[in-house]
């Protein structure tokens, strides 16, 4: 058997997305199918986080799970915050033989809709001549605390 390796086809890459203020605790990988076993009495593979550095991926090795840990703070795609999305290297170590292989989990934070927008005037005022055909009516500028749309 060919531990550490994956039981999917593909590149040694995970990718999900979560949406912005998901909860402490959500399920981010329910598997992460790779070979071999890291719990019980006769492991065949060890695992490990790398690149956690802000600890937003908790790992349960014996599982293959990986969960949100946003304990006391939120995962916002806003300002302050500005996270995009979340990458961490998990690392599988064949016990059998040593060798270690990487896979990279990327989370995408989907943006919630969570910021009204705000216009420069309360109201806006524009006539359109009946003969009119395809002319630029007007422009206005919208913005929230996440970016500005024309």
């Amino acid at each position: 058997m060919k531990h550490c390796k994956l039981a999917r086809a593909g590149p040694p890459a995970t990718i999900v997305a979560i949406d912005e203020e998901s909860r402490n605790g959500t399920l981010l990988v329910d598997n992460l199918q790779i070979t071999g076993h890291a719990g019980g009495s006769n492991p065949t593979i060890a695992l490990s986080l790398k690149g956690n550095n802000d600890h937003w991926v908790l790992l349960d090795a014996v599982n293959q799970r990986l969960y949100l840990n946003s304990t006391g703070r939120v995962l916002n795609r806003d300002p302050p915050s500005n996270i995009q999305s979340i990458v961490v290297v998990l690392d599988c170590m064949n016990l059998r033989v040593g060798s270690v292989i990487k896979h990279e989990v990327r989370i995408i934070v989907r943006d919630r809709n969570d910021n009204s927008p705000s216009f420069q005037q309360t109201r806006y005022h524009v006539e359109i001549n009946e003969v009119s055909v395809q002319i630029q009516l007007m422009d206005y500028l919208a913005c929230n605390s996440q970016k500005y749309v024309l």
